[in-house]
């Protein structure tokens, strides 16, 4: 009440109120342009910022550093190779071939142990006796290959005995071939001057016994001989390899009937 007059006070328009607000905003800032009230909260937000730059730097450079090292980061494994530019993807000509590159040993090794084992089982009624087993040889070679399979098929999974060694295998795919051929010079010429039953099941069950390790190696070797992309496809080799050593070994059963008593029936 001033010389009678009153005077109403109206509340300030909200946006008279925002500049004094922001005129006091400006007035306690600091000499590093950053105000005193919302400083901790600028700094927050700066961290996060260069929290979010980081990450982004660190999967760029693993993508990269991942190509360097010949493997990406997860998302881009695969994608990259040496040079630049996404993996070409090989034919099915090109991983056999690569599979043969790398494992041929044992794959040859393999078909030969299987091939040797189907030659042979079907000349075991062409064995002559000593008299010692009599007409039981047969079934004492027959039996006694089963249990030798199991045994060297075993074997391989006690690391002591597990072959590393490609050429080695290659090596023991060598010795059955020379035992199978022991067994046929046996029954045909050293026979008809000396028998021994022991002798010849001992033959027989050293086959399998080599067949049974030779095959069980063969498909723990085969696979960590390749690139890991290729696994598979040496498992499909050797998958195909039984099937045809397994007719490989029958038909040249048949041929060596017919060469040695010229017929197949026996």
């Amino acid at each position: 009440n001033n010389g009678g007059t009153t005077k109403l006070q109206l509340p300030a328009h909200p946006a008279t109120i925002m500049g004094h607000q922001m005129f006091a905003h400006l007035a306690t800032m600091n000499d590093t342009n950053v105000c005193t009230p919302c400083n901790n909260n600028g700094a927050f937000e700066r961290a996060r910022g260069a929290e979010h730059l980081q990450e982004n730097a660190g999967i760029a450079g693993g993508c990269h550093a991942g190509d360097a090292a010949g493997v990406g980061s997860e998302g881009h494994q695969g994608q990259h190779k040496e040079g630049g530019g996404p993996k070409r993807k090989l034919t099915l000509h090109q991983e056999n071939m690569a599979v043969w590159a790398g494992a041929w040993p044992v794959l040859v090794a393999f078909f030969i142990s299987v091939s040797v084992l189907y030659l042979v089982f079907p000349f075991f009624t062409y064995v002559p006796t000593s008299g010692k087993l009599g007409k039981e040889l047969p079934q004492v070679m027959f039996f006694g290959r089963i249990f030798a399979d199991i045994v060297g098929r075993f074997a391989p999974r006690r690391k002591a005995l597990m072959v590393r060694a490609p050429m080695a295998l290659l090596t023991l795919g060598g010795i059955k071939v020379g035992l199978s051929l022991f067994f046929f010079l046996y029954i045909k010429l050293i026979a008809l001057k000396f028998k021994s039953d022991i002798l010849i099941s001992s033959v027989v069950i050293l086959l399998w016994l080599l067949g049974g390790y030779i095959n069980t190696s063969s498909n723990i070797l085969a696979p960590s001989l390749v690139a890991t992309e290729l696994v598979g496809r040496a498992s499909a080799i050797l998958a195909l390899a039984f099937q045809i050593a397994h007719f490989a070994g029958l038909l040249l059963a048949v041929i060596m009937a017919y060469i040695l008593y010229g017929d197949v029936v026996g």
